[in-house]
């Protein structure tokens, strides 16, 4: 594997990794969960997920839905996702 295929394969996972972050943000904001309890099914779903190394990401997305607690650090996670969306098709003209 060479360093940009392992470049590639990291910035999919931490790409994926924000934006369940950023849906766990919009369900708590809507009132359908909070933070907390999502950032605890993560958690408790790593605690039993059969593959140690396949538990470290969920324990990451725990940690971020709770750090993306603060305006800031949503606006920053949004700024983030707004960047890797890919470009709008030109307008039919």
């Amino acid at each position: 594997m060479t360093e940009e295929q392992l470049r590639t394969i990291v910035s999919l996972i931490s790409g994926t990794q924000a934006a369940v972050v950023h849906l766990c943000n919009v369900l708590d904001a809507k009132g359908i969960a909070t933070k907390e309890e999502l950032a605890s099914s993560f958690e408790a779903t790593a605690e039993v997920f059969p593959d140690p190394l396949g538990a470290i990401p969920l324990r990451h997305i725990a940690s971020g839905i709770r750090s993306s607690s603060t305006p800031e650090a949503a606006a920053e996670l949004d700024r983030v996702l707004a960047r890797m969306r890919p470009p709008s098709p030109p307008a039919a003209g």
